[in-house]
């Protein structure tokens, strides 16, 4: 599941797949306005749970896109990513990612993220 948290999630086809369509063309901002709208309630519903996963995808890799570290983009990116591991719709995101074999709670998902980002790779 580890590089899998760096991808994108297709799990609300009505909001992600415009902004999927936006990424293709290279207008990261559309994007990044369909998904902030979303993670702007503050909680995470099973309608806005992929834009949480997406957004701080995008927002960390414009942290580190011009080879400088944009530490807002990082900051931003890295909360959203948190809170989207620690919601009970990261299940649903593993079940995509893994094959039932794969155990893996919420709090071993924000580890291994964790791990990851701090090793850079």
């Amino acid at each position: 599941m580890g590089a899998a948290l760096f991808w994108f999630y297709n799990g609300n086809g009505i909001t992600d797949e415009p902004a999927f369509d936006s990424l293709k063309e290279s207008n990261w901002e559309i994007s990044k306005t369909i998904w902030s709208k979303l993670t702007s309630r503050r909680e995470i519903i099973e309608r806005n749970s992929s834009a949480y996963q997406n957004l701080s995808t995008l927002l960390l890799w414009e942290a580190f896109k011009d080879g400088n570290i944009n530490s807002s983009f990082f900051e931003e990116g890295i909360s959203l990513k948190l809170q989207f591991l620690d919601s009970d719709f990261v299940l649903g995101f593993k079940a995509l990612t893994t094959d039932d074999t794969f155990k893996v709670t919420k709090k071993r998902a924000a580890t291994a993220f964790s791990a990851t980002v701090a090793k850079g790779n």
